[in-house]
């Protein structure tokens, strides 16, 4: 199966057994069953008996804006999320020591997989020792933290200095970085971050909405500011991995350019070719094999696993421990 992105403006209708796309200057085509979910970027149409083949098959749709910004999803009715497990997770968010004990793993397990990161650079000659450091120190407060608050005041300097390493690991015109920006990312450092994230964030809410735990109830970023949470959790430890490394490939091997964004309203945006080519090579990585214990596994596989330990924590009181990678 296959994620559909749809760039251009036209029309997403159903015939018969595929979907099919009209655009300005063709017509694409595409079995239902081969779909598992559905960006959608132009300005496209859909009716209502699009939707309800979508809601047949378990399509997710999610919607941006001109800016590439997210804007919302349409999920299907039918839920594989369990009253069991949405009790469950709230009596451990209610707890405030397993909440604690919870954030603190994650932030931590992040931290690990920014360190090796940053460890896989430094030995091709990247001075980037003294931000491994300390954001190894980074580990050690948030180990001694008293509170989800604390734990994400750590977390978000360990991320200040992480992008500020940037600088040191790629060496490309155009794309120093300075500061975070989100809504709307001020810089082309800043777009590549963000619509990378974006992607990722919305890989694992597709994959937590295909099991029985609930996206609602996360244990790191407060659950009560978004409709859905728990894959904002679960992104920290996989964001270096899947986003960062992607954006020093496609950098560092002159991949994405200077001249592949432009600049509206204050806001820096891809252009078409380079954001295709962009999300074509996300997907790649995604579909990418390594090797854990003699298995072979995919990314996305790896993401699915990390779901159900999450769930088996929740529902078992198994201790949950975060993939940290092995390079």
């Amino acid at each position: 199966m296959k994620s559909l992105y749809l760039f251009n403006n036209g029309k997403l209708r159903r015939k018969n057994n595929t979907l099919y796309f009209t655009g300005a200057d063709s017509d694409e085509y595409f079995p239902i069953v081969a779909v598992k979910d559905v960006y959608i970027f132009g300005d496209v149409d859909i009716n209502r008996r699009l939707i309800g083949v979508m809601n047949k098959y378990g399509i997710t749709i999610h919607f941006f804006n001109y800016y590439q910004q997210y804007i919302g999803s349409y999920f299907p009715m039918e839920s594989h999320a369990t009253g069991v497990y949405l009790v469950k997770a709230v009596q451990k968010y209610s707890d405030p020591d397993t909440r604690l004990d919870i954030a603190r793993t994650l932030v931590t397990g992040a931290m690990k997989n920014i360190i090796n990161v940053l460890r896989y650079y430094f030995k091709k000659g990247k001075d980037v020792r003294g931000t491994g450091l300390y954001i190894k120190s980074i580990i050690g407060k948030t180990e001694a933290a008293d509170s989800v608050s604390e734990i994400m005041a750590f977390e978000g300097q360990g991320r200040i200095a992480y992008y500020r390493s940037f600088n040191h690991l790629i060496d490309v015109e155009g794309f120093e970085f300075e500061k975070r920006t989100r809504r709307p990312p001020k810089d082309r450092m800043n777009t590549l971050i963000s619509f990378g994230n974006t992607l990722l964030y919305l890989k694992i809410l597709n994959l937590i909405h295909r099991t029985k735990v609930d996206p609602r109830i996360s244990f790191l970023h407060e659950p009560n500011l978004r409709e859905f949470s728990l894959h904002l959790d679960i992104a920290e430890i996989f964001k270096p991995l899947l986003v960062d490394r992607l954006i020093f490939s496609c950098l560092n091997k002159k991949i994405i350019k200077k001249g592949d964004f432009e600049e509206k309203n204050g806001s820096v945006r891809f252009k078409e070719k380079p954001r295709l080519e962009f999300v074509r090579l996300f997907e790649e990585r995604m579909k990418k094999t390594i090797t854990i214990n003699g298995q072979q596994i995919t990314y996305e596989m790896l993401i699915d696993r990390e779901i159900h330990k999450i769930e088996r924590t929740i529902t078992e009181d198994k201790v949950y421990l975060p993939y940290c990678s092995e390079w």
